[in-house]
């Protein structure tokens, strides 16, 4: 209609065939591939996860999805153990130009959140604060929130000054009070999966500010989404943390009182 002059292409049933037929082909190795990689994740063989998600990357190009699950499997395999694990998943996951959306920030924070715990070099945990707050003030996320909360704890636990210290504590508080708020208005629009995760996230935020009773009730209800095992071992991991923090914070109340 624009452009009057342009011919319509003018293609062969047999030509037609044979690209549907190629198109088909392709399509349903990625399925398959696909498929076999959350089968490897749901039963915890992240190494074998990993190399499937590299291939699909190799046959899609510019699908950032296909980078983002193999650097998270590079990381959750630990082989050939766990800092060599993470420093090549950094190296995957910073092949994605644009780190804005909050699944790239979420998994490069993830990776440095983790070399500070294998190696308590500072620089790791401030690359992991700068990466979850990045994706909590762009996006209002509530994974990226919930971990820069956590890691602005223990950044304040390194601290030597008091004002710091206050302020980071103080800090990651008001965090998780605004994350229940974002969260709550929504929980009965989402899906099964979107809630799970939503319902992991609320109990810990519970759990660290103190209300167990409110912790417990949104645990359950994580449980009941029948999450699988690797999806509770990352929620038991991350309550560990908060169970870690709040111990070491009443220590230090008890020490300042004696």
């Amino acid at each position: 209609t624009y452009i009057p002059q342009i011919e319509q292409p003018k293609i062969s049933d047999e030509d037609l065939e044979e690209m549907i037929g190629d198109l088909r082909a392709k399509e349903n190795t990625v399925y398959s591939l696909s498929e076999q990689a959350k089968r490897f994740m749901n039963e915890m063989h992240f190494e074998e996860a990993a190399q499937k998600w590299h291939k699909l990357g190799k046959m899609v190009e510019n699908d950032i999805f296909y980078i983002q699950q193999e650097a998270l499997c590079t990381y959750k395999s630990e082989k050939p153990e766990k800092v060599a694990a993470l420093t090549k998943a950094l190296q995957i996951i910073t092949t994605i130009k644009e780190q804005a959306d909050t699944e790239t920030l979420g998994i490069i924070g993830a990776i440095q959140k983790r070399l500070w715990d294998a190696t308590k070099e500072e620089s790791f945990l401030d690359g992991a604060i700068e990466m979850y707050k990045k994706g909590w003030t762009l996006h209002q996320d509530y994974y990226t929130g919930e971990n820069y909360a956590l890691c602005l704890e223990q950044k304040s636990i390194q601290e030597k000054d008091e004002r710091h210290k206050i302020h980071e504590q103080v800090e990651a508080e008001e965090i998780r009070k605004q994350i229940i708020d974002v969260i709550l208005p929504t929980l009965e629009e989402e899906e099964p999966e979107e809630l799970k995760w939503k319902y992991a996230t609320l109990s810990n935020c519970f759990f660290a500010l103190g209300d167990a009773e409110k912790g417990q009730e949104y645990e359950q209800k994580f449980k009941e989404q029948n999450p699988e095992d690797w999806e509770i071992d990352t929620y038991l991991k991350n309550r560990q943390v908060v169970s870690n923090i709040r111990y070491k914070k009443c220590s230090e109340k008890l020490f300042d009182i004696y």
